[in-house]
């Protein structure tokens, strides 16, 4: 016997995103073809259509795995977005201390190249004083000495304004191969003072609202109250109620028969299965319910931490019973037959002393015992 056997499933599930509802919808289809005399549809076509919805009642349900994962991921992306927002603060500041760098040294090249002019002014008028001898030669010398020490300061201006030049660059040029890399920059803003009148208590607030650390431990805060709400959760008994309703279909070609003889055939197939899973013909569903179980211990059961006790139900032993009725049933059927053979009239004490009952029973017990011992006798 040969079976051929396809199937064409399509499954779909969704979890809502309130109170942990989810449900599963499954639609399956199947075609079997056999090679058995015995079968009553060939080719047979069967179609089932099923929806399940689970509620969570006590874990999970007001918040799980993926809330949590949800929230916490948006609490994330609130602290990305100040991070975010800090940087580009932190970046624009260090972009116009640059550029006030910049400007400051320009206007130190400026004042030393006037403190240098003044230098060399200063030895040409010594030198008409040493001419006209109201100074001494020594203090053109005096007056070159200061001259050399403003040209050093004057080197030192330009060697600045470049390493400020270049600080700069990196900041607003994003490679070297842009124009402005070898531009020379001339700041033309200048600073200027204005007198403001702060209002002491909204510029705190102003501040402190504004502070971006303050802002992330906030956040970061929310996230660990949410994920404390989760486990807490999470420490309650797993409790849902299920529903679950399908429908299913059958059809395909019926086989008529007299005896075992096929002697005709009523065509049938896809149409027929779908037909009748659309009219709820024969309807499936469940419906499960919270219930009470009591736990216990098997006699002699260990529970290791973090397992489930597993439920068990007292049933009186019945057994011992019978077995102890079986047993007494058939030591009085083996006294009641010794006796018959033996007879259980009274006797005279014999060499041992002991009174005829007594030997009697001791007797009676022994052949109880034989009898028992015998196949069967169980």
């Amino acid at each position: 016997m040969t079976n051929e056997t396809a199937n064409a499933n399509v499954n779909i599930a969704h979890t809502l995103p309130w109170f942990g509802t989810n449900y599963t919808a499954a639609f399956n289809n199947g075609r079997t073809n056999t090679t058995s005399t015995f079968a009553t549809l060939n080719p047979q076509f069967t179609t089932q259509l099923t929806a399940t919805v689970t509620q969570p009642l006590l874990r999970d349900f007001k918040i799980d795995n993926t809330r949590n994962q949800l929230l916490t991921g948006t609490i994330t992306r609130q602290v990305t977005d100040i991070t975010l927002r800090t940087r580009i603060t932190n970046l624009t500041a260090t972009t116009k201390n640059a550029y006030w760098d910049l400007l400051a040294a320009i206007r130190a090249i400026e004042a030393a190249k006037q403190s240098l002019a003044l230098a060399e002014k200063l030895i040409e008028d010594n030198r008409v004083r040493v001419e006209v001898g109201t100074l001494a030669p020594m203090d053109i010398i005096s007056a070159q000495a200061e001259a050399a020490t403003r040209r050093q300061t004057l080197t030192s201006a330009e060697a600045t304004r470049r390493t400020a030049e270049l600080v700069l660059k990196r900041l607003i040029v994003s490679e070297t191969t842009d124009p402005v890399w070898r531009a020379s920059i001339d700041p033309i803003d200048m600073v200027q003072v204005r007198p403001i009148t702060i209002n002491l208590e909204s510029a705190v607030t102003s501040a402190l609202d504004q502070r971006t650390d303050l802002l992330t431990a906030k956040k970061n805060l929310e996230s660990s109250d949410v994920n404390i709400r989760y486990l807490r959760n999470q420490m309650m008994p797993a409790l849902n109620a299920t529903a679950t309703l399908g429908t299913r279909g059958l059809g395909g070609n019926q086989f008529i028969r007299e005896g075992n003889v096929v002697v005709g055939t009523i065509p049938g197939g896809w149409p027929e299965a779908f037909a009748m899973m659309r009219q709820f013909e024969y309807p499936n569903w469940t419906i499960g319910a919270p219930s009470r179980t009591r736990w216990a211990r098997a006699p002699g059961s260990v529970v290791r931490p973090g397992e489930t006790p597993v439920p068990t139900i007292a049933v009186p032993d019945s057994r011992a019973g019978i077995d102890r009725g079986d047993r007494g049933d058939q030591r009085g059927a083996a006294r009641r037959e010794h006796a018959a053979q033996h007879g259980g009239g009274p006797r005279r004490p014999g060499a041992s002393g002991k009174a005829p009952g007594e030997r009697t029973e001791q007797v009676r017990s022994r052949h109880v015992d034989q009898l028992l011992r015998r196949p069967g006798a169980a």
